[in-house]
Formats: C-alpha cells, sequence, structure tokens
C-alpha cells in the first residue's frame, strides 16, 4: 500500500487555506410581478451589500432574464464614461471575494447605442475594469476579466438600459480557518517525525556497519 508523502499532506493543508466558495445569485427567491414596478434590492443579500438597485420579474421585453424570471436594474442613467451610482461590495475589505461577471439584456440600437462595464476595486482602489458589452434582447455573459480579489463591484454605462441577472463570484477564505492550522501543523508534525525517523535509521545503519 502506497503512503500518502507527508509534504502532499503540507501542500493539501495549504490549498485549503485558499479555497473559494462558488456562487450563482440567481435573484429568483425575490418576487416582485406588478407590471411596472420594481423593489429595492435588500440592503444585505447573498453575503453581499447592494446600492442603487431594484429587482423584478414581470416580462419585459427586451430585458431578458438570463434564468428564472427575476432580475435586477437600476432607474438613473449616466453616460458611459462616468460610473453610475450603484455598488455591490462585501461587508469589509476583509472578506474579499472574486468576480467572474455577470448577464445582461436590454435596449440599444444602431443610432442610440447602450453599453455596460465593470469597475472592481480593492481597499478603494481601482484594480481593473472589464470591456464594454452592448447588451440586446438576448442575455449575455459580460466576464469581468480579473480573477483577482476584490471587495466592491460598480456597473458603468446605460445601467438604466440594461438587467441584470445570475451575479456569478466566488468569496476567498483569506483567513484559514481553525481547522486548516491544524491540517498544516499535523503536516509538519509528519514530517518532523519522518525526518527523525531517517536519522535515527542512520545512526543505526552506522553502528551495524562499524561492528
Amino acid at each position: 500500500m502506497n503512503k500518502i508523502s507527508p509534504i502532499l499532506l503540507l501542500v493539501l493543508s495549504l490549498a485549503a487555506a485558499g479555497a473559494v466558495r462558488a456562487e450563482v445569485l440567481t435573484f429568483d427567491d425575490l418576487v416582485d410581478d406588478r407590471l411596472w414596478q420594481s423593489t429595492a434590492m435588500p440592503t444585505e443579500y447573498g453575503g453581499l451589500y447592494w446600492v442603487g438597485w431594484n429587482y423584478y420579474s414581470w416580462e419585459n421585453y427586451p430585458y431578458s432574464a438570463h434564468s428564472g424570471d427575476t432580475r435586477l436594474l437600476h432607474q438613473t442613467m449616466w453616460p458611459p464614461s462616468k460610473p453610475s451610482p450603484n455598488a455591490i461590495y462585501s461587508d469589509s475589505p476583509a472578506t474579499p471575494f472574486s468576480f467572474d461577471g455577470a448577464w445582461f439584456a436590454g435596449y440599444s440600437s444602431f443610432d442610440y447605442p447602450k453599453s455596460v462595464s465593470f469597475e472592481l476595486y480593492r481597499n478603494g482602489e481601482l484594480v481593473h475594469q472589464s470591456e464594454w458589452l452592448t447588451p440586446t434582447s438576448t442575455s449575455t455573459f459580460l466576464a469581468s476579466g480579473y480573477s483577482g480579489a476584490i471587495d466592491r463591484v460598480v456597473v458603468l454605462g446605460d445601467v438604466s438600459f440594461a438587467a441584470m441577472d445570475d451575479f456569478q463570484f466566488h468569496f476567498i477564505s483569506s483567513v484559514p480557518e481553525p481547522e486548516t492550522y491544524a491540517m498544516m501543523f499535523a503536516g509538519l508534525a509528519l514530517i518532523a517525525l519522518r525526518g527523525r525517523k531517517r536519522r535515527l535509521q542512520a545512526q543505526n545503519d552506522g553502528a551495524v556497519r562499524m561492528l
């Protein structure tokens, strides 16, 4: 039977310290099917905080949902060169997350194109801006294009002409759990024990050769 290397155990322990938990917020547990009405997002939802977003569930072409019926919208239009007054953020910089992207559908025309983009922040500093997406009636994924840790997402552009759905992100465990430390120390102890056994064996072998 093959033995598991203590070094491998340590590597697995370290990997567990940086593990992430995948989330896709579909918003379908939030329902507002009143025609031409919408409801403000809860301040805290899905482990994140939401500012400037409403949700609704009624059919509204071309603002198609990607999954289910509920999607988000913002009521204020801003020029693409300025950030819109909205934000999705964690409770503190100590609880960062990695943002994959979200799905958008909306209104645009050849004469009056609309577009949206993401700005990603960490500790108040802009760390990345995504590509621009021109929404259509078919929900399309806008990737953030950034895999690093952030604590705030801002959607730029004509957000009043786009509906957002299926917000995809990962919480990042920046501080290892106590169980992770236990695994790391166990791995180090195994390495130390194995090294001690090898030294003792080498000493015994040397003593036998001298006899």
